[in-house]
């Protein structure tokens, strides 16, 4: 079959540069919000092509749906919102490659949409490790097998696991943010709850082994169960999986499976393209790729040698190529921020920042609170913060990012850091709040000041919890604490 060339309805006549976005996920999403801002969207015909059915939506808050939640708590554009912005979206297709040289992309079924400049945004697939027993004869993954990465694996996990059946033996495998949030979900659906991992720290990549005990400790006080170990095969009976077998013989009971063991940047249309690759598919500073007219954004980028696996990193490449393409800054370089994460892991608050052992010379400080459940540790280097773990301490992590961020010299007495980090910041409230979205405090007080009543004012006055949330507790205090005006 003869190719077809395929251009938006919009762009017919238009001399405009066609801009075509390759995926529909969050970073196009805040990519496309970005444009908006800095009134760059009406200078591109757009067209973003998405595999997924629908519209864009909060993939964090996948665990709000699996609750219960309708759809349209976590979609973040309407179907209409792309036509008020002349975008065309092409969604449930793939750009399985792109012919840098004519600047064509082939999409499947012999169609093809011409472009002048791209960008990828593939984001990321979820891996599942090599277990027998997994799938059919045709490759499918056998009945009660689920990942957890898209609404539509969202919504096949909650038909399985809706609360008016009967409790079901659920096993969750990965004890990362996403498999605990899911496995707090599903255990207060009424479920039987085994959660498996194969390291001795739950979380293991933002926790030392004692916060990841202190963490264990509140995931088996919800009545979850925690399994150490590695699955080796899953058990089946008519094509329906019964149980888990882990490498020490073990056997754990599974009616549903979710495995939740990570992800791996998708490179596959990078690779069918010719554009270079590694672990992800590789960016300069800029964000562009080895093609010319070709950037990568989100989890699909690899900058410096190293993949992103959280959404803030993500929404600063879109700021970066968002400037390029308005020519607000048309310099405008990627610079990673300090590593760092806050987060609300199956109701406990965990922060983690820089890092997490400490090397040869450091200092370090950890106070236990056994009772309240709060662990605390800071790493010093050099007179400085280079690394935290704080467990079950709600408070605290703020001000401790905006020390580590700013790298601000310590106090001569460490336990000040420690237990009061506010009293010797030298802008206090002035750091980020919602660090997500970069949004500092001192701009949600500015909002609540102007009239923003809730939570979800703030958000779209701000953007400030609209990301991971972990930080919607904050904004409830600061609305709480801010003075009533009467009215006369």
């Amino acid at each position: 079959m003869a190719a077809r060339l395929l251009s938006a309805e919009h762009s017919r006549g238009d001399r405009r540069p066609r801009l075509l976005i390759i995926g529909n996920g969050m970073a196009t999403d805040r990519l496309l919000d970005e444009l908006v801002v800095r009134d760059g969207l009406g200078s591109f015909a757009v067209t973003v092509v998405g595999e997924e059915p629908g519209v864009a939506y909060n993939r964090i808050q996948l665990s709000h749906v699996l609750a219960g939640a309708p759809t349209e708590e976590v979609t973040t554009k309407t179907a209409t919102w792309y036509g008020e912005q002349g975008i065309r979206l092409v969604s449930g297709r793939w750009v399985q490659r792109l012919d840098t040289g004519t600047r064509q992309a082939d999409i499947g079924d012999g169609e093809r949409l011409g472009y002048d400049l791209a960008i990828l945004a593939t984001g990321s697939k979820p891996v599942i490790p090599p277990v027998t027993g997994l799938r059919d004869r045709a490759g499918a993954l056998i009945r009660g097998v689920h990942t957890f990465r898209t609404m539509e694996d969202c919504l096949a996990l909650r038909a399985e696991s809706d609360p008016a059946g009967p409790a079901r033996q659920v096993v969750v495998v990965g004890a990362g943010l996403l498999g605990l949030e899911a496995a707090r979900v599903l255990r207060d659906l009424g479920h039987h709850v085994t959660v498996v991992h194969p390291y001795d720290t739950l979380l293991n990549n933002q926790l030392d082994d004692v916060g990841g005990a202190f963490l264990r400790q509140a995931i088996e006080a919800l009545g979850i169960t925690v399994v150490i170990g590695s699955v080796e095969s899953a058990l089946c009976q008519a094509g329906d999986v019964e149980a888990l077998l882990l490498a020490d013989q073990r056997i754990v009971p599974a009616e549903t499976v979710l495995f939740t063991t990570g992800v791996r940047p998708r490179i596959e249309t990078a690779v069918a393209s010719g554009i270079e690759v590694d672990k992800g598919i590789v960016v300069d500073d800029h964000l562009a790729t080895s093609a010319p007219g070709v950037a990568a954004i989100g989890e699909c980028a690899e900058h410096d040698g190293k993949v992103i696996g959280l959404v803030a990193p993500c929404w600063d490449h879109a700021a970066v190529v968002a400037d390029r393409l308005a020519g607000t800054d048309p310099a405008a370089r990627y610079r990673p921020a300090p590593s760092f994460a806050r987060l609300k892991v199956a109701g406990v608050d965990v922060t983690s920042m820089g890092l997490v052992d400490a090397g040869e010379g450091d200092e370090v400080l950890q106070t236990i609170e056994e009772r309240r459940g709060v662990y605390r540790k800071l790493i010093v280097r050099d007179g400085r913060l280079a690394g935290a773990v704080l467990v079950g301490d709600p408070d605290g992590g703020a001000s401790l990012i905006r020390v580590f961020e700013r790298a601000d010299p310590l106090p001569p007495n460490r336990v000040d850091l420690l237990c009061t980090a506010d009293a010797f910041t030298t802008s206090p409230g002035g750091g980020d709040l919602c660090h997500c979205n970069r949004v500092p405090e001192t701009t949600v007080a500015a909002a609540i000041a102007a009239g923003s009543g809730t939570v979800e004012e703030i958000r779209r006055a701000t953007r400030a919890g609209t990301g991971c949330g972990s930080c919607v507790g904050q904004i409830q205090r600061l609305l709480d604490d801010a003075p009533v005006l009467s009215v006369a």
